[in-house]
């Protein structure tokens, strides 16, 4: 055992760590958070069209768009 090895004392206090301050946050946001989930979902609709807009079109954006979609454009059979 030169020291540098991981016990199950280490791993227990990670674990312990990690889990309590989950909960920890998770209380602390929950009692400052009290309006529902209206508020969470729809912003207290305070929001404007334009943000809503650019925030669907953002949304629909990921890999398939920017890898997926260009490969049959760019196959052998189109050339």
């Amino acid at each position: 055992m030169n020291g540098s090895e991981v016990t199950s004392i280490d791993l227990a206090i990670l674990i312990v760590y990690v889990v309590g301050t989950r909960i920890a946050f998770g209380w602390y946001f929950a009692q400052k958070s009290k309006e529902g989930s209206e508020e969470y979902f729809l912003a207290g609709r305070t929001i404007a069209w334009p943000i809503i807009g650019l925030s669907f079109y953002v949304s629909n954006m990921s890999g398939s768009s920017f890898v997926g979609m260009p490969t049959p454009g760019s196959s052998p059979a189109c050339s």
